[in-house]
């Protein structure tokens, strides 16, 4: 060990490799592109992971949610004739809550569908649709809040004329300010402006174009503009327990169909999402994802490897005489292996170090090189740091394996025999 920090050691390891530029830099090669190779094939798989959780990030409870939106009926039955509109209202809620104890909670959203015109600082805008949702709906389903605040309990309770506006639609009426604080003119009433969203993802909301929408208290909205309590989604997070997420989104179907005298197999008049199986799904993709980078990625290392065995075998051959010189001059064997081997060690640790530099700063630019959003099928495509470094380690380290062979063959030649060899 006290070698290995003695600095005439390091000295005559570099005067050996700057002596033999031509193998230094063969052997060199091969373990800078296959690290290059490596850390973009990972950057990548990276990326793309990032960019599957990405889409999920909207939903809370680790995505224990299912999504009831009631629509019409396809089907005649008991009576009612088919394209029966279905409402749901705080009494199913309640229902709900009673009969199905891995419900936690219910959030609910009321939606007017119609647009509508607005005014706000000198500026006539469209919203292409208006929501009410309860106080405690963006705990389930997420947003971006970009400034400001979420509406909450106190908005809800006290019918407050607070709104939260889709960040296109901020940027319409108030190009030059931030809208928080500003006052907006809608139907004849005034709202006060207390935060700008965007989605989480594009990929999934319950909202349509989020970035052009208002949102206020539903207390408020049922109260001017909806007087019935019909709501447009109820946002239902369950626990976990025995049951499967598949068999509970089919008991609260059946359980709802019956409720509103709906055919078993109309299947048009309540969807349900089960989002939990979205999350499985993803979480799916994600592991085989990860595994085939690695399995591709651990060929790379391994073709790497094999690479510098092979340079390491030719290299040993033509250091014979070296080795006959220095095992003449007193060298022990554990001092040449010892030798040899920090060499090789320097080489592929150095060659490491580059590859993954290389691979780290192309993926640097191309990140700030791609477009920034939601919808981004990469996002943050960049190899975790503690990976780099396992991967310059493992090939190193291999490379210090793959020359213990060649290395201990050429130990056992006869110093005499090692001399008279050319």
């Amino acid at each position: 060990m006290r070698k290995l920090f003695d600095i005439n050691t390091w000295r005559e390891v570099f005067e050996t490799l700057k002596k033999n530029k031509k193998r230094t830099l063969t052997t060199m090669s091969g373990v800078f592109w296959g690290l290059l190779l490596l850390t973009l094939l990972l950057s990548f798989g990276e990326g793309f992971i990032n960019g599957q959780k990405l889409v999920f990030n909207a939903l809370g409870d680790n995505g224990n949610i299912n999504v009831v939106v009631p629509v019409t009926t396809s089907t005649p039955y008991l009576g009612y004739a088919k394209d029966r509109p279905i409402y749901l209202t705080e009494k199913d809620c309640q229902a709900l809550l009673a009969n199905f104890p891995s419900i936690t909670s219910i959030e609910t959203m009321v939606t007017n569908w119609q647009g509508y015109t607005l005014y706000a600082n000198g500026v006539k805008s469209t919203a292409s649709m208006l929501y009410g949702v309860s106080p405690n709906y963006f705990y389930t389903m997420k947003v971006n809040v970009v400034e400001g605040r979420l509406l909450n309990p106190k908005d809800e309770a006290q019918k407050t004329h607070n709104c939260l506006l889709g960040l296109n639609l901020a940027k319409r009426l108030f190009p030059e300010e931030s809208a928080i604080g500003k006052t907006i003119q809608l139907l004849n009433t005034s709202y006060a402006v207390v935060g700008v969203i965007e989605p989480v993802s594009d990929h999934f909301s319950a909202f349509g174009d989020l970035r052009s929408e208002i949102i206020i208290p539903q207390s408020l909205m049922t109260s001017l503009y909806v007087p019935e309590r019909n709501f447009q989604a109820l946002i239902i997070v369950f626990k976990n327990d025995h049951k499967k997420p598949s068999e509970l989104s089919q008991s609260l179907l059946s359980f709802l169909q019956k409720r509103h005298d709906i055919a078993p197999n109309d299947q048009s008049a309540i969807r349900v999402f089960d989002t939990s199986q979205m999350v499985r799904i993803s979480n799916a993709m994600i592991l085989g994802i990860s595994i085939l980078v690695w399995i591709v990625g651990m060929g790379t290392l391994l073709a790497g490897i094999i690479g510098i065995t092979n340079i390491l075998l030719v290299s040993i051959s033509e250091r014979t005489k070296e080795i006959g010189i220095r095992k003449a001059l007193g060298a022990r064997n554990k001092d040449i292996r010892f030798q040899i081997l920090l060499e090789s060690f320097t080489i592929t640790f150095i060659a490491g170090i580059l590859g993954t530099a290389l691979g780290v700063g192309i993926m640097l630019v191309i990140n700030s090189l791609m477009k920034k959003g939601s919808n981004a099928i990469l996002y943050h495509p960049l190899i975790p740091t503690s990976v780099a470094f396992i991967t310059i380690l493992i090939i190193a380290i291999s490379g210090l394996l793959a020359g213990i062979l060649p290395l201990s063959r050429a130990l056992k030649i006869d110093t005499i025999k090692a001399l008279q060899d050319e």
